[in-house]
């Protein structure tokens, strides 16, 4: 295969690891573009906390995770949070569906995570457009199996 003309190489996405212009690898989360594996590796410890792919597969297989508890809540929040960031509205809301439903479970309605929760969301409605959501967040009772749907979909 022929190398890209220099005028394409600057058109394509910059290398998160050396910066050098047209990136072709992109990391799963889609997040960040590499020009090779191992500049890929080289930026990991960078880009680990912020890659949501990693993010969700820590998360499925973590112990005690997508039960009741604060952590499950928690990373399910940083995930949503991760994907308002990368304008990726529906997997944004689904994840902080998702942990608004934990935190409500855990927590109680008077709990400060739930406000930040209902915060993103509102957040993410204005974004999307839906002013009327945005302003008053409707009271979400999602099942695990209803959030599955829309997080694998």
């Amino acid at each position: 295969k022929a190398a890209p003309h220099p005028s394409q190489e600057l058109s394509r996405p910059f290398c998160a690891g050396c910066g050098v212009g047209g990136a072709g690898r992109k990391c799963p989360c889609m997040a960040a573009m590499y020009c090779s594996k191992e500049c890929q590796k080289g930026d990991w410890v960078s880009h680990r906390g912020t890659c949501t792919f990693d993010l969700i597969r820590k998360a499925q297989t973590g112990p005690g995770m997508w039960k009741e508890d604060a952590a499950a809540g928690n990373a399910a929040c940083k995930i949503g949070r991760l994907f308002i960031d990368q304008d990726r509205l529906r997997e944004a809301e689904a994840w902080t569906e998702e942990a608004l439903r934990i935190y409500r479970a855990v927590c109680g309605e008077s709990d400060g995570n739930v406000a930040a929760a209902l915060g993103n969301l509102g957040e993410i409605y204005q974004q999307q457009g839906r002013v009327a959501e945005s302003l008053a967040p409707p009271c979400l009772n999602l099942s695990a199996t209803g959030f599955e749907a829309l997080r694998k979909g």
